[in-house]
């Protein structure tokens, strides 16, 4: 009788670990789907087109329909932070109110991933663009910094569900083509002030900043494009850079692009 009676206490006590040890279980078996919004790592450098150099204390800001984060540049330029799924702006203005500030339209991330956008800002004076791209004179006095041009344009090109992307264009030049314009680099302002570079120039060290086409994730340097926003086909030539998300990028002479549904599809 006493040793039952010792026994049952026992089997109360297994049969309560038990019940325990189930439930703390079944807890953490369904933790996953309650864990928080599940997010992805953006990163990159910011720099200035003069000699690249790297630009510390930018603020860098996502800017989502329910979030707005700032990130910062260390001393090399760099930024990094993690954000929700979702669709951003992209914006960064460097501490120096003389530099100019960088803008990226609309792109979206649905997927855990490890994004790079780099910033590359321009610093050289331009000279010789079209009158409109912004006020100024159409021919530019060497002397005149202060009529520096340079534009940019954007085209809707919506995805099937809804989300508004569009393709950003900056430029330094623009001259009107068949199916819209012909967008280049401008020519940098010289040493000299007496002498401005020819028109019509295509060596690379006369060039300044590169045109840059931005299309969701899509990032593209050249020294000249084209866009037929009918088709929504862009050709670009004169040393072509395309940079890909996961921070790789692709040289070539020439690219096109047809651009739907958030992505730029290769084509011939």
């Amino acid at each position: 009788m006493d040793s039952h009676r010792r026994r049952e206490p026992i089997a109360r006590l297994v049969s309560t670990a038990a019940v325990f040890l189930a439930c703390v279980i079944s807890s953490g078996q369904s933790r996953p789907s309650e864990a928080g919004t599940p997010t992805f790592h953006v990163h990159g450098t910011v720099r200035i087109t003069y000699r690249g150099s790297p630009l510390p204390g930018t603020k860098v800001t996502f800017k989502g329909t329910k979030i707005a984060t700032a990130l910062y540049t260390d001393r090399a330029g760099v930024y990094q932070g993690n954000l929700p799924f979702g669709t951003y702006t992209m914006t960064a203005n460097p501490p120096d109110p003389g530099v100019p500030s960088y803008e990226r339209p609309l792109f979206r991330v649905a997927s855990s991933a490890n994004i790079t956008i780099d910033v590359l800002i321009p610093s050289e004076v331009m000279v010789g663009c079209e009158v409109g791209v912004r006020p100024g004179k159409q021919e530019v006095d060497p002397d005149d910094y202060v009529n520096a041009c340079g534009g940019s344009a954007s085209f809707p090109v919506p995805s099937e569900d809804g989300v508004p992307f569009e393709i950003l264009i900056r430029f330094g030049r623009r001259e009107p083509a068949a199916n819209g314009y012909v967008y280049s680099a401008a020519w940098k302002l010289a040493k000299e002030p007496s002498y401005i570079y020819k028109s019509g120039s295509t060596s690379p060290s006369e060039l300044g900043t590169q045109v840059f086409v931005a299309y969701n994730l899509f990032t593209l340097l050249a020294d000249h494009v084209t866009y037929d926003a009918q088709k929504q086909i862009l050709r670009a030539n004169g040393h072509c850079t395309v940079e890909s998300p996961d921070g790789t990028t692709k040289r070539a002479d020439s690219v096109t692009f047809k651009f739907e549904n958030g992505e730029a599809v290769s084509v011939p």
